[in-house]
């Protein structure tokens, strides 16, 4: 049986699981996000997420993870 704190643990593993394996593979995967080891260029990029995420402030990790759980919540409680 599905409950909310399973759903909670569910969505938290998600979310590690996106910043640590998926962030820093976005640059090789999406041609708009530029890598750590690329140079000025003529087309407009993203600068690289960093370690989880952190290039893109110091609140993405924390809030990520958050939205992660929470959806994860959500669906426990949808399902139980």
């Amino acid at each position: 049986m599905v409950n909310w704190w399973v759903g909670a643990i569910t969505g938290f593993v998600h979310g590690m699981l996106l910043l640590t394996a998926f962030f820093p593979l976005l640059p090789y995967l999406h041609p708009r996000v530029a890598s750590q080891y690329d140079g000025p260029d003529v087309v407009k990029r993203l600068e690289p997420p960093g370690f989880l995420g952190l290039h893109y402030g110091y609140r993405t990790p924390a809030v990520a993870l958050l939205a992660q759980t929470l959806y994860g919540v959500m669906l426990g409680i949808g399902f139980s």
